[in-house]
């Protein structure tokens, strides 16, 4: 006897796979680009609305910047420290 079909068609037993697996594989560089960018804005508008906890100086020029001031910044705790480690690495 047949197993019952779990899914009503291949789409959706397709879309069934795709939201199981998508989280467990690495993220594209298009999935980070486009967060990166998105952090930049939506940080920019926290700080201009003046609701943004973190200091003005790890916004960047431009995303990928702003992400390298916000790893410093966890990295190291707060912007001043993570310069001088930065210009000691140089």
């Amino acid at each position: 006897m047949a197993r019952p079909a779990k899914y009503p068609d291949s789409a959706s037993r397709q879309a069934a796979y795709r939201s199981r697996v998508y989280w467990s594989q690495a993220p594209t560089q298009k999935f980070l680009a486009a967060m990166a960018e998105g952090l930049h804005r939506d940080l920019s508008e926290a700080l201009g609305r003046g609701s943004c906890p973190l200091p003005d100086e790890i916004l960047g020029s431009h995303a990928g910047q702003t992400l390298q001031n916000l790893r410093d910044f966890v990295q190291y705790g707060d912007m001043e420290t993570a310069r001088e480690a930065n210009q000691r690495a140089e």
